[in-house]
């Protein structure tokens, strides 16, 4: 207890709001998932990668809860001076235990997000590539980040329980730049993949109208954007272990945003009847009835 400094507040938990935000976001995901895969069966009568790759991210964005659910019982969202060292322990283990799910959970949603972008707008060689290299860099990146938390040291166990399993591990500064790197190139792909639609949609011939609704229900991904931005903001709080519970509260919080942002394009299909009859009047007819 002498090793850890005492927090300026009493023993508060912000636990819970974090878990009636985190469940509320996905209960409406897992509604928009359902909508969109019944959507895609009945009105379009098929399914594709980008429906499989929305349904695993949303397995992993629920296993990602259910474990920072458990450590909140352990004592997540308070302060780590006033647990106990069963609840210090095991807090910290199912937390760092959430955070490859979560990782996961979000890279599965940009890719869902972008085999829709391929779906639509590969239509030259150029946009084909590029979509490509995108998908790729999502994987690789995140994929190298969930890794790197669990090889911090020689044995797992020391990250959550030091004690009883002691050994030399990375510096938390580590985590925290790995982090901001990963977070960075996140935020970065998710601006690309809002203003891209809007470039391509601006670009065809159709009316002012239409773009602006075609181009505004592809964009709506600027709030996966804004909560990934926040995220790298408060990344700080990974390498900040004297206090681990009680801090990485608000960043685990912006995480749980980004995933469920990204699925609210899921629901284009219901917007099928009224734009096939627009768009129908256009030229561009042939390449909007891909995205309908």
């Amino acid at each position: 207890m002498s090793t850890i400094p005492k927090p300026d507040g009493p023993d508060i938990d912000i636990g819970h709001q974090f878990l009636t935000i985190s469940w509320t976001l996905y209960s409406i995901a897992t509604i928009v998932v359902v909508l969109r895969l019944y959507a895609q069966a009945t009105v379009n009568r098929k399914l594709g990668w980008g429906d499989a790759l929305m349904v695993v991210s949303l397995f992993f964005g629920i296993l990602s809860g259910v474990m920072l659910t458990i450590a909140h019982h352990y004592g997540f969202g308070r302060h780590f001076f006033y647990l106990t060292p069963s609840e210090r322990v095991n807090s910290q283990k199912f937390t760092f235990i959430n955070e490859p799910l979560g990782i996961a959970g979000s890279a599965f949603g940009r890719l869902s997000f972008m085999a829709l972008m391929y779906r639509l707008f590969g239509t030259t060689k150029y946009r084909r590539w590029f979509i490509i290299f995108l998908m790729t860099e999502t994987i690789v990146i995140n994929l190298v980040t969930a890794i790197t938390i669990f090889t911090q040291c020689p044995d797992v166990r020391s990250l959550w329980d030091p004690v009883n399993f002691p050994g030399k591990c990375w510096s938390p500064l580590v985590q925290e730049y790995t982090g901001f790197f990963q977070g960075s190139c996140n935020a970065a792909t998710d601006l690309t993949l809002t203003i891209l639609p809007g470039y391509i949609f601006w670009s065809l011939q159709m009316t002012t109208k239409v773009k602006l609704g075609l181009a505004s229900l592809m964009c709506l991904s600027i709030f996966a954007f804004i909560a990934s931005l926040v995220k790298v903001i408060l990344l700080k709080s990974l390498g900040e272990r004297s206090d681990y519970t009680f801090n990485t509260v608000p960043f685990f919080t912006w995480i749980k945003y980004v995933s469920p942002s990204r699925w609210q394009t899921s629901l284009s299909p219901f917007f099928r009847s009224g734009l096939t009859r627009t768009v129908s009047k256009t030229r561009s007819s042939s390449l909007l009835h891909l995205f309908l």
